[in-house]
């Protein structure tokens, strides 16, 4: 199964970056999901890679901080947030949170948010077929 560890290391992304959670590094990721509104965090399941451009929470740092703690009590694989589209860098009052919670908080360029699922599907398939 994926690691956050390979997707970082080893996956072919090259403009990921871990900023929280060292310690969460070879924690699995089973799955992808899109967080484009709050009311989606109903459906994400443990072990899961959230991906956003954090549109749906921009301009509310206390949404920032209660998605965090919601993935967090989910058992949410990681965050991945999109950069240079609504934020120029990850927002503190995510970082702080996610510091709090031991959670992981990714960055990531554009052109890899497509890219992140096909390279989970070839590994997992990889591994299936082993």
């Amino acid at each position: 199964m994926p690691t956050l560890n390979w997707l970082i290391q080893e996956s072919n992304l090259n403009n990921i970056r871990l900023i929280t959670g060292e310690n969460h590094i070879l924690q699995e990721i089973k799955s992808v999901n899109v967080l484009d509104n709050p009311d989606v965090l109903k459906w994400f399941k443990q072990n899961e890679l959230v991906l956003t451009t954090g549109y749906c929470f921009k301009d509310n740092p206390t949404l920032q901080r209660q998605m965090i703690k919601d993935m967090c009590e989910i058992g949410c694989a990681a965050l991945a947030i999109k950069t240079k589209r609504f934020f120029r860098q990850i927002p503190d009052a995510i970082i702080d949170e996610a510091k709090n919670l031991e959670d992981d908080v990714q960055k990531l360029t554009d052109k890899y948010i497509a890219l992140i699922d096909k390279a989970i599907e070839e590994k997992t398939s990889e591994i299936l077929t082993v």
